[in-house]
């Protein structure tokens, strides 16, 4: 690289431009005005229905999950996109909808498909100097490790666990479902085990702000331990229980199963819908039904126990003022609907509606009906917490609706699944589901609420049938949240084109969106991508146009040039003022960095480096003379991390932003 040359100083007389392009100096409202970047508590349960008392099922017990609704907002209409785990999780955790990540079972690792480059929304914190930390299932349990973690529960523990099932990697895990009873205190289960874990984490000093997941489960088989058994039933009748998946049964006794409400069914429930709609029949006795639904509910109280250790830690620490709270589950499960539907994998509402809990510090409970999509929860986070918004999602960030839940919301969500090319769209009405050549359900939730009645071939409902057609056809781009998205600028690197002559701004945005970028007002030719190489100053800014037709102009950010003329030597035709840059390099770093710093008059500096949570790290005090000053600092005592190196000199501030790496 040619370096450039100047006049100023000999001493500093050939600077790499690589220095200027990391000499961006941050004033002290940029770094510390900022949003407050709050923790996050990710709570992922594993195949956890919408049987729960919250969403209208006063009868299963879970205390725990109602301290989040006392503090969060409740998505009432929130659905998967895959009713399947990977396929599921890979979404979400993504921000790309199944047709983008490929990902259409449990046998294929996200990564293998989807390449090295994808950012997954935990790493996604890490990059902003967040601590990531894994207790449980959160990505599918044979692909972990496909998100870099800064630590993760470890594999060569031991654990008895009521996740018997870890291991499926197929289709076909749900075509035998069982229950029994392990009779085993909460600490030594695999979710109490990683709940008291998390506890223990939580009560070590954190020095930066932490993205901790936990992923609890109630995944077929169900296994309570019979104190939670015994919280449901008639207690006046004793059955002995089995103990374990072969149905062996010891002196081990619990309440009779006898109240139990089955869900609601009618006959012949099968007859009007394609019969591909339907993977599994497995057909009992209504007593046993209505033990696997007890061991269900059970089971559900139970993981509820393990959350309730880790809200009363946050609890007793006060973590409720700084910490955001997510609680979803990545599909939901049948219990013997539709004449014997077990498991998921179906475009029924019990498979693909879930629950959502999202609680933010200054956020006042509620209950949202807006449709809402787990593939939206990647960008809503990022947006929550402060960060830039992500690129290439196909989600769209709900979190105004934590302000507004009655904002005027997405026209339909949108899942699949991959026997036959399945497909489904639902309004806040109407559910559509498409089989291709096998057939087409629709469903009025109004009349129908538990989809008995296949309406498709009603002609009462042509017109509907016509207008969900087409909805799925326009697909989720079309059905976008109306003008509710932000359009931001993210400049890649300084707003200063002295150092490199140009400036790279980006817009967020989607596929189906459009891109018009101004300068000073005035549309710039041929300016239409979310892409913008500015080479000339002025102040800029983009309208950007959604799939839903709903434009919005976004943030307006200024091109500077802080470079002066100079008589300059053969060869150079422009020289750099160094007056107000403080330098800073190498950046990225092992241990020791240099810092050169220009000073107009003799006089005494302070150099300090702080962490991102503004703590004091390092501490030096030194004479600065006129002119070019070098520094050399060691940092080999400082943890791998992003910092920034402030120099003060009277009422003079500056401040650099760098990063030590192993």
């Amino acid at each position: 690289m040619v370096p450039f040359k100047i006049n100023l100083n000999p001493r500093f007389r050939f600077i790499p431009l690589f220095l200027l392009a990391i000499g961006y100096v941050l004033c002290p409202a940029h770094l510390f005005a900022q949003t407050p970047k709050y923790n996050v508590l990710f709570i992922a349960i594993d195949d956890m229905n919408d049987r729960c008392s919250f969403l209208g099922n006063p009868e299963v017990l879970t205390p725990n999950l109602q301290r989040l609704v006392s503090r969060g907002m409740v998505f009432k209409t929130a659905y998967c996109q895959f009713p399947l785990c990977s396929p599921s999780r890979t979404s979400l955790l993504s921000g790309w909808r199944p047709d983008k990540t490929g990902i259409f079972d449990n046998t294929v690792r996200p990564r293998s498909i989807m390449g090295p480059d994808v950012v997954f929304l935990p790493e996604y914190f890490k990059q902003y100097g967040y601590r990531t930390e894994r207790y449980g299932k959160i990505m599918h349990g044979p692909y972990e490790d496909d998100i870099t973690w800064d630590f993760a529960e470890p594999k060569e523990r031991k654990r008895i666990t009521n996740f018997s099932n870890n291991n499926f990697t197929n289709d076909d895990e749900d075509k035998v479902f069982r229950w029994w009873i392990d009779d085993v205190p909460d600490s030594i289960l695999h979710d109490g085990d990683l709940a008291r874990d998390l506890v223990k984490r939580l009560q070590q000093p954190q020095t930066q702000p932490f993205f901790y997941a936990f992923g609890p489960s109630v995944h077929n088989p169900f296994t309570p331990s019979l104190q939670y058994w015994n919280d449901y039933g008639d207690p006046s009748v004793q059955e002995r229980l089995p103990i374990d998946s072969n149905g062996t049964k010891t002196k081990l006794k619990g309440n009779g199963s006898e109240p139990i409400v089955l869900p609601q069914t009618i006959p012949g429930d099968r007859n009007d819908a394609p019969a591909v709609a339907f993977p599994v029949q497995q057909i009992m006795p209504d007593s046993e039904w209505k033990r696997m639904i007890h061991a269900y509910d059970g089971e559900v109280t139970q993981k509820d126990a393990q959350l309730g250790l880790i809200l009363d830690e946050m609890d007793r620490q006060n973590l409720w003022e700084n910490t955001v709270v997510v609680f979803w589950s990545d599909h939901g499960q049948h219990l013997g609907e539709h004449e014997g539907l077990w498991g998921k994998q179906t475009l029924f509402e019990e498979s693909l509606h879930i629950p959502l809990i999202v609680c933010v510090p200054g956020k006042r409970a509620g209950v949202c009906n807006a449709l809402i999509e787990l593939v939206d929860l990647y960008p809503t986070l990022a947006e929550i917490c402060g960060l830039p918004a992500p690129k290439g999602m196909e989600g769209s960030s709900f979190a105004a609706l934590l302000d507004n839940p009655n904002l005027p919301w997405k026209r339909a969500v949108f899942s699949q699944v991959k026997r036959e090319g399945g497909r489904e769209v639902e309004t806040d009405r109407y559910r559509y589901n498409n089989w291709g050549a096998d057939g087409e359900e629709l469903y009025d939730h109004a009349t129908d609420p538990k989809e008995y009645t296949n309406l498709a071939t009603n002609p009462q409902y042509t017109t509907v049938l016509s207008q969900m057609r087409a909805i799925l056809a326009d697909g989720w781009t079309k059905s976008l949240p109306p003008c509710q998205q932000k359009a931001t600028i993210t400049p890649d690197g300084s707003l200063d084109i002295c150092s490199t002559g140009s400036v790279i701004l980006e817009v967020n945005g989607g596929p189906g969106y459009t891109y018009q970028w101004m300068r000073n007002d005035k549309i710039i030719q041929n300016a239409t991508r979310k892409r913008y190489t500015a080479r000339r100053t002025g102040t800029f800014k983009v309208t950007v146009t959604n799939g839903s037709k709903c434009s919005t102009v976004s943030n307006s950010v200024t091109v500077t040039n802080s470079c002066k003329s100079f008589n300059a030597e053969p060869g150079v035709s422009q020289q750099i003022n160094f007056e107000s840059l403080l330098l800073l390099y190498p950046n990225t770093s092992h241990s020791e960095i240099t810092a050169k710093y220009n000073c107009l008059n003799e006089k005494q500096i302070q150099l300090k480096v702080f962490d991102i949570t503004g703590k004091t790290v390092f501490t030096k005090t030194d004479m600065a003379i006129k002119g070019i000053n070098t520094y050399h600092l060691n940092l080999s005592k400082l943890a791998p991390a992003t910092y920034y190196l402030e120099l003060r000199n009277n009422n003079e501030i500056k401040r650099v932003k760098f990063v030590i790496e192993k």
